[in-house]
């Protein structure tokens, strides 16, 4: 026996052994915004007692904002994904948690609501392993303005891995009143976001059968507004939207058509470990002015590759292809 173990008290050693103990039978785990605005949790659990939900644990998380007590903005909402290989949605088992990280650090935009942004966040990873040995991080960040998360294959590998499927949904409460835009149908020149919103209660199906256009804005009856969307989109993956229809108020993830961009490229995501997914949001306040005045977009995307933003000059412009459809080929 180790001499230093041996004169420890008996009572740490009991101690120790019970925070072991705790730590691998958790199954749920808070991460609280700065400021203590907005708590996500993610939950790693059997909720099938509860209308709505599948039987076996699984990923899910939460969104709720203070105000000043909490309130549910989200209730538990669906994680996973699946690779050709590997599915990491059933039998997954919690590894680890990082220690907390304070992102604090200002940037700069050319344009937007201001000039100079704080990015202002609190980050934890989540680390769990499925059937197989293989392993996915879920990174989660919560800001005073809402909650974010992505997928991390933290493996190496330099052979190419596909993603087949999300899991990932966002589940409003019901009864939510929503705006929502539905997703254009393939052609020349669409999917092109040119649809109008419109209002709907929450778990109300799309008109269109390539389903709802991210970003979808609800005010609970909470009295809570949220905006759900996605960002940090770089070519390791797709920009993705909502099925067409849902179930219990949750609104899940689906990758593109593959009619879109005059079917050129693959529709499903290929890409070398690790891997790094975008980032999902769930902006979230007691006002709708929480949604007006949010940077969260921006703020968790990569910083901008352009050095030298001296050139951009913003100001009025007007754009001529709604009557001179020929004019975005004219450079003079």
């Amino acid at each position: 026996m180790n001499p230093t173990f041996a004169r420890t008290p008996a009572w740490i050693i009991v101690w120790l052994a019970l925070s072991v103990s705790m730590l691998q039978a958790q199954t749920s785990w808070d991460i609280l915004s700065p400021g203590g605005n907005v708590r996500g949790t993610i939950q790693l659990a059997d909720l099938s007692s509860q209308v709505g939900y599948p039987s076996g644990a699984r990923l899910y998380y939460g969104v709720a904002v203070s105000g000043p007590s909490f309130v549910e903005a989200t209730p538990p909402a669906p994680l996973g994904i699946t690779r050709q290989d590997q599915a990491f949605v059933d039998g997954l088992v919690f590894d680890s948690i990082s220690a907390i990280v304070t992102v604090d650090e200002t940037y700069g935009m050319v344009t937007g609501k201001r000039r100079v942004i704080r990015n202002n966040a609190t980050e934890r990873s989540l680390h769990f392993h499925n059937a197989s040995g293989a392993r996915l991080t879920v990174v989660a960040r919560a800001y005073d303005d809402g909650f974010a998360f992505r997928y991390v294959f933290p493996e190496t590998n330099s052979s190419t891995f596909t993603v087949t499927g999300e899991a990932t949904g966002f589940r409003v409460p019901a009864s939510s009143t929503g705006w929502m835009m539905p997703h254009q149908a393939p052609a020349q020149f669409a999917p092109g976001y040119e649809d109008t919103y419109r209002q709907v209660t929450s778990g109300a199906n799309s008109p269109n059968a390539d389903g709802w256009s991210l970003p979808a804005t609800f005010k609970t009856p909470g009295g809570v507004y949220v905006m759900i969307g996605e960002t940090e989109v770089t070519p390791n993956y797709a920009g993705t939207r909502l099925q067409q229809s849902s179930t219990n108020s949750v609104y899940r993830i689906r990758l593109p058509n593959a009619a879109e961009g005059n079917s050129t490229g693959s529709v499903n995501p290929v890409w070398t470990l690790p891997w790094e997914m975008p980032w999902r949001f769930v902006i979230a306040g007691t006002s709708a002015g929480t949604i007006l005045e949010s940077n969260m977009p921006t703020n968790l995307a990569s910083p901008s590759k352009v050095a030298d933003v001296s050139w951009i000059r913003p100001g009025r412009s007007s754009w001529s292809w709604y009557s001179a459809e020929a004019s975005p080929r004219t450079y003079s």
